[in-house]
């Protein structure tokens, strides 16, 4: 494991961190220039399932709640790292092959030469979620910048202002009530920073955020299906 290539990693990109509800799907674009490989991973902490015991190799799925990342443009597509049984035995001894990865809680997409262009990263989920949610990180390397998260499908949208704000931030929104306070908002690396702001609920429809604590910077704001980005006088 390469450890200082990692922390440079997540230090020029930043993880995200987000969650998808049941029956929902997240789509966020990026930009590439042509000249860099292209890697996007993928991971979750899945729900204890069933393992089965006694036996080595089983090829029994055990993904409780299964999540699937893809990239795109038009009508190419690229999906992630598949490990497969060989057909002569049912050991998984052969190469990872690319298709739709229904074993892992990590998928990671590889693209050694991506054209020029702006490409989609679509997540979602296949079934039911177990817990109607599913929490999950997601880092992109080689594209111009980070993912574009203001392009986030916003299926419950919420106004989020002033922004830029010093002191006080303010969200409206129908869907305020049922939000996890004290997952709302993240900096730019995916750290939580619930600790350092105290909510208040104006009426079912406004919070109002103290942000006073928060060092001046870039946060996201996490609400029930969307993220917003705000900046920290």
């Amino acid at each position: 494991m390469n450890a200082e290539r990692a922390a440079e990693v997540i230090s020029d990109h930043g993880i995200l961190e987000l969650s998808i509800r049941d029956g929902n799907a997240y789509t966020t674009t990026f930009d590439v220039d042509g000249s860099s490989p292209v890697a996007l991973c993928m991971a979750w902490t899945d729900p204890a399932g069933n393992p089965v015991l006694g036996n080595t190799d089983d090829q029994t799925p055990m993904l409780v709640n299964d999540l699937d990342v893809k990239i795109t443009q038009n009508t190419t597509f690229y999906e992630p790292w598949l490990l497969s049984p060989n057909t002569s035995s049912d050991n998984f001894t052969d190469a990872a092959i690319k298709g739709d990865n229904f074993r892992d809680n990590v998928e990671r997409i590889d693209i050694s030469n991506l054209a020029a262009g702006n490409y989609t990263v679509t997540v979602s989920h296949k079934g039911s979620l177990v817990n109607g949610i599913q929490d999950f990180s997601i880092i992109l390397k080689g594209a111009i910048g980070s993912l574009n998260i203001d392009d986030l499908e916003k299926l419950n949208p919420v106004s989020i202002y002033p922004n830029p704000a010093k002191n006080e931030l303010r969200i409206k929104g129908s869907s305020i009530s049922t939000l996890d306070k004290t997952r709302l908002i993240y900096n730019l690396i995916g750290k939580n920073c619930g600790d350092k702001v105290k909510i208040n609920q104006q009426s079912n429809n406004t919070l109002i955020i103290d942000i006073s604590q928060l060092t001046r910077g870039v946060y996201f704001i996490h609400t029930e299906n969307s993220i917003s980005k705000i900046i920290k006088e």
